[in-house]
């Protein structure tokens, strides 16, 4: 992206209020062009200073670390018991902001076709951004990730009512 489309999104997000995630993790590997041009050097000076001096306070990011991954882990929990009781299982983790879930037994057929017809309902129907585990070029068919960190947790409650809702109308298998 170059550098004014750059600050034009930045712009429009600041003007919106919409927070911006930026994964640069692979902006050391561009061996040709288009060049790399980095959010952070459309960040104020002053904000970068700001930035470095709490990242410089080790104490505060220890302290950070262990609450961030208190708070993961606790969201973690809720969310997967959550799912266990409307009977999703998901695969046992300890790290992470995405997750598995087992939905094998919902397959109308044990196919990537059958796993797509259970994801457009589970979109459709239970409006869940989930994302099916051919996507993944997984080599069975029925496991759906879903990334923790798009959900408030004061939406999970509205989310499991619409999983066993669905349930309840007898889509225990997709047609």
């Amino acid at each position: 992206m170059d550098r004014e489309t750059l600050r034009s999104l930045v712009t429009f997000i600041n003007e919106k209020e919409i927070h911006l995630v930026c994964d640069e993790i692979y902006a050391a590997t561009i061996f040709c062009a288009p060049n790399f041009v980095s959010v952070s050097g459309l960040v104020s000076s002053q904000t970068q200073h700001l930035i470095a001096s709490v990242l410089a306070d080790e104490e505060f990011v220890d302290m950070f670390l262990a609450e961030s991954s208190k708070r993961l882990g606790n969201r973690h929990k809720i969310f997967t018991r959550g799912l266990e009781e409307v009977g999703i299982k998901c695969l046992d983790s300890n790290a992470g902001l995405y997750f598995w879930m087992d939905l094998r037994p919902l397959l109308n057929e044990p196919t990537f076709e059958g796993e797509m017809a259970l994801w457009r309902v589970i979109i459709n129907d239970v409006k869940l951004i989930v994302s099916p585990g051919s996507s993944f070029h997984c080599v069975e068919p029925g496991g759906l990730g879903f990334a923790l960190q798009i959900w408030m947790m004061r939406h999970w409650e509205i989310l499991f009512k619409e999983f066993d809702c669905w349930w309840a109308k007898g889509r225990k298998r997709v047609h």
